[in-house]
């Protein structure tokens, strides 16, 4: 997708922000139990 690792860090900081939580994995299981996670599918 060409992003830098600090742009990934950066949006995965304000993701757990967002959601009040302190690990990356607390974020995506608060993210799929709201039904707030978008996948996109291959093409």
């Amino acid at each position: 997708m060409g992003l830098t690792t600090a742009t990934v860090e950066k949006h995965l900081r304000l993701a757990r922000e967002a959601l009040s939580v302190e690990t990356t994995a607390h974020a995506v299981l608060k993210a799929a139990l709201h039904n707030q996670m978008y996948t996109m599918e291959n093409e």
